[in-house]
């Protein structure tokens, strides 16, 4: 499966990712992980990634990540306003 960081805490060690064709809005949809399943470097918000979920988990887990090096752009809401991360 592939799909695009939302957001990643480095401090908590933990990052959520929208799967491709899944909406910003749509958090149902959204799929957790944690660093421990990262491979390739370290995750920021609009990075696209590789994924597998965990097979029967009670909501979307992710239990490998591989990062791919692109960046994509991923709508933060500010407010009312929605702007590209960085911004």
């Amino acid at each position: 499966m592939t799909g695009s960081i939302k957001f990643f805490d480095a401090r908590k060690r933990f990052g959520i990712i929208i799967p491709a064709g899944v909406s910003v809005r749509d958090r149902e949809g959204h799929v957790f992980f944690y660093e421990d399943v990262l491979e390739g470097g370290t995750a920021s918000a609009g990075q696209e990634v590789e994924y597998s979920l965990i097979p029967n988990y009670p909501s979307p887990r992710a239990l490998s990540v591989r990062l791919l090096g692109k960046v994509s752009y991923v709508p933060i809401n500010i407010g009312r306003k929605a702007v590209a991360h960085g911004d």
